[in-house]
């Protein structure tokens, strides 16, 4: 395992250009096409950080959708707010959304079955030109192994369609190792995943660091096609039967892992 250095990164973004657009929000990297896994020990931890994670994405310009997976929509809307998020609810959903042209969408999804909904939901991502998903506790995403594998290859699809960085929190206490099985934790998504960072290691670095210039060429598309649109107005009205919910009322060793060929200045 290595630490990393507190750096941004930079990525061409030249039409033809075979280089995956990456960035860093918050401390952590995000690619488009990727998965980042954050390991966490807390619930409540995840909750508040997933939401100050959204408000920051959604300041720099770029679409967010959150999938609360393991809490409840009432407790995420309190977190939401004390985020600095202004939302307003979509009728019979369990979805809330913050009026502005880049946006911000918050689902509670059915609990142990996001594999079934990722159809619906990257609906939502083409539509309102999403570029980054955050799930909030992947224990929580699936109740049975075959849900669980049906919900791995729906996101391989996902990744590959709508080329979305995607960001998965964790709360299992294995060592999760990019590229290698993870008994016991994240599983298969580990050996997708491009990123691992525990949830200390990015409030132990000196700089809250966010660079998403990368995302900004789509969120200039999604200015000039949301133009004069407040959400949640008839745009995400129209969305809002596409997605099916359930009702519902520190400090430590910083540590990071990458893919080889990286930029971040992975130390040894």
């Amino acid at each position: 395992m290595g630490t990393y250095e507190n750096t941004c990164i930079d990525s061409l973004n030249l039409e033809g250009n075979t280089t995956m657009n990456n960035g860093m929000v918050k401390n952590i990297p995000v690619t488009e096409g990727e998965v980042t896994i954050v390991k966490a020990e807390n619930a409540s931890d995840v909750m508040e950080h997933s939401c100050q994670l959204a408000a920051e994405i959604r300041s720099a310009g770029v679409g967010v959708l959150v999938v609360n997976t393991g809490l409840s929509a009432r407790r995420f809307k309190e977190a939401a707010t004390r985020s600095g998020i202004e939302w307003e609810a979509v009728r019979d959903s369990n979805t809330i959304v913050s009026p502005g042209k880049a946006p911000c969408i918050i689902h509670t999804a059915e609990a142990g079955d996001l594999g079934s909904q990722i159809p619906d939901l990257a609906t939502v991502c083409k539509e309102a030109k999403i570029k980054i998903v955050i799930v909030t506790s992947w224990e929580w995403t699936s109740s049975s192994y075959r849900r669980k594998e049906q919900l791995l290859f729906a996101l391989r699809q996902l990744l590959s369609e709508l080329d979305v960085a995607v960001v998965v929190y964790s709360q299992s206490s294995t060592q999760t190792s990019i590229g290698r099985y993870d008994r016991g934790g994240t599983g298969k998504l580990a050996m997708m995943a491009m990123d691992v960072i525990t949830l200390e290691a990015t409030t132990a670095m000196a700089e809250g660091k966010t660079d998403l210039v990368a995302f900004q060429p789509v969120v200039t598309f999604v200015r000039e096609t949301l133009s004069g649109v407040q959400l949640p107005g008839k745009e995400i009205n129209r969305l809002q039967g596409k997605i099916v919910g359930s009702g519902g009322a520190s400090t430590g060793r910083v540590i990071g892992q990458r893919r080889e060929g990286d930029n971040l200045g992975l130390a040894a």
